[in-house]
């Protein structure tokens, strides 16, 4: 099922793709715009005492790894793509975590890498965007540049 998480910074949003990923035995792949974000998600799933990988080019399907961590620019790649679809084939994807997905709205950069991204959305797998504290009148924009539903749950 997609969701949207709107929650203020430090209220623990983090845990959600954690907790998933270990009771779905799934991996989740966390994909953020900044490298400085990367790093913060790593330093969190360490603190957590989780299992984590940093997506790279060459980097094999999702087995036995709940987090993959990868940036936006990554994630647009051909490689990225072919991953994602043999995981998904393989049954070893949960779904795709979209942190600081506000950016989508906010970000004349960020957009030409979200619009490619959408391609390896054929699948149907859940998306989990993350943020910050938004508006509620923004919330169903967002859904809509997202793909999803209007219905789609949204936890504030």
């Amino acid at each position: 099922m997609d969701l949207l998480v709107t929650l203020p910074t430090g209220s623990g949003k983090s845990i959600i793709p954690m907790v998933v990923a270990l009771l779905m035995k799934k991996t989740f792949v966390v994909i953020v715009p900044l490298i400085s974000l990367l790093e913060d998600w790593g330093h969190r799933l360490q603190k957590a005492g989780m299992i984590y990988r940093v997506f790279k080019a060459t980097s094999p399907p999702f087995y036995n790894c709940p987090i993959i961590l990868a940036t936006t620019d990554t994630a647009v790649k051909p490689p990225f793509s072919t991953t994602i679809r043999q995981s998904f084939t393989d049954n070893t994807l949960g779904g795709l975590v979209l942190d600081k997905v506000h950016e989508i709205l906010a970000s004349k950069e960020f957009r030409p890498y979200m619009q490619r991204m959408w391609g390896v959305q054929k699948l149907a797998y859940p998306i989990i965007g993350m943020l910050g504290t938004i508006p509620v009148n923004i919330e169903q924009r967002l859904l809509s540049k997202l793909c999803l539903k209007p219905d789609t749950p949204i936890i504030r």
